[in-house]
């Protein structure tokens, strides 16, 4: 069995996908022109018990937007995509949110495919 997922980390401060859309808009004026962290880890288990890890981080830094681009961002994502995928998808809209981005892209979407790939084809 394989599982993943993502959070944020805002100087120090560890936050999750939202919710709701208030709650997403209330995480992206946090990040709003800011460096961030997404740390994304992966794991493989087998009969109930862990046998291989992997976690790793990019940076981000997101470019300064007023409430209404923001609002605007929020309006172009599916509900699905945003509980899904956090506040953004970087290779959907979430692109445009960002100035800077430093990391695996694989990181950055939450699932660095190629780490999985190594520990399998060394198997």
């Amino acid at each position: 069995m394989l599982g993943a997922d993502s959070v944020i980390d805002l100087e120090g401060e560890i936050i999750s996908k939202p919710l709701d859309r208030k709650e997403a808009f209330e995480i992206l004026k946090k990040l709003n022109g800011k460096k961030h962290h997404l740390i994304s880890s992966v794991c493989i288990s087998k009969n109930g018990s862990m046998i291989w890890n992997y976690t790793d981080k990019a940076a981000l830094t997101m470019k300064k937007m007023s409430n209404d681009d923001l609002d605007k961002y929020l309006n172009k994502i599916s509900d699905e995509a945003l509980y899904a995928y956090n506040v953004y998808q970087i290779e959907g809209e979430g692109r445009n949110l960002f100035s800077k981005i430093e990391g695996d892209e694989d990181t950055i979407m939450g699932l660095p495919v190629k780490k999985i790939k190594e520990y399998i084809n060394s198997l």
